[in-house]
């Protein structure tokens, strides 16, 4: 959404995109940081803004109001769906699922979207340690829909049917566990996600990889 993406990048200038406090700026509190961000009517408005909704749906009894649904539907305080409003895409993404599942208002989802892939383990490549594991990160909850693949830009790709590691989805997480030693460990920190099968969003729409890949990083 463009106006909480430059809400966002204006957040990020002003708290430093390197996480770097000067001594002479002002210390930003917890309390402050969160006031940043929109809560959910707030973010409600503006997607329906964006998909020309308007706020208000039926008639009568059978009328209501978008925005207060959202509101009616908050909590504890401005969480929704268990999502702070911190985590900003996510809690957009939640809030729209909300929209348009729960109250058929006729908006689009946003892509479900791979944010980050990490290894946890020994050394810089996965597949040596058993109980190593490689988690991905998406926008939104996944769910599986047969033997999942991950591929890589410079490794060779993973695929469940293969063995030697557990493949667990939880929420919008997916977590491969080492289980044996791989004969051929892969992908090396640094190599970049470039896709995925076998996985989807809740809808069955296909997750989605940024053009440029995910870069492996390492916890």
């Amino acid at each position: 959404m463009k106006k909480l993406l430059m809400l966002t990048l204006v957040l990020l200038m002003a708290l430093g995109m390197a996480g770097v406090v000067k001594a002479e700026d002002p210390v930003v509190t917890a309390e402050e940081y969160e006031d940043d961000f929109l809560a959910a009517p707030a973010v409600a408005g503006l997607l329906l803004e964006e998909a020309g909704v308007d706020n208000r749906y039926g008639t009568g009894r059978d009328g209501g109001n978008y925005i207060r649904d959202v509101a009616n539907h908050m909590g504890p305080g401005t969480d929704f769906n268990g999502v702070s409003k911190c985590d900003q895409f996510r809690y957009e993404y939640e809030i729209a699922r909300f929209l348009k599942l729960e109250k058929d208002a006729e908006i689009e989802l946003p892509e479900n979207i791979l944010l980050s892939a990490v290894f946890a383990g020994e050394g810089s490549v996965f597949g040596y340690n058993v109980g190593d594991t490689m988690t991905f990160t998406f926008l939104g909850d996944i769910q599986r829909t047969e033997n999942i693949f991950v591929y890589f830009e410079s490794a060779q790709e993973y695929r469940e049917e293969w063995g030697k590691a557990d493949y667990l989805v939880n929420e919008n997480k997916l977590t491969i566990i080492l289980t044996e030693e791989w004969n051929n460990p892969r992908p090396e920190i640094g190599d970049y996600v470039t896709g995925f099968s076998g996985i989807t969003d809740l809808e069955g729409n296909a997750v989605v990889v940024p053009a440029d890949g995910v870069e492996v990083t390492q916890q």
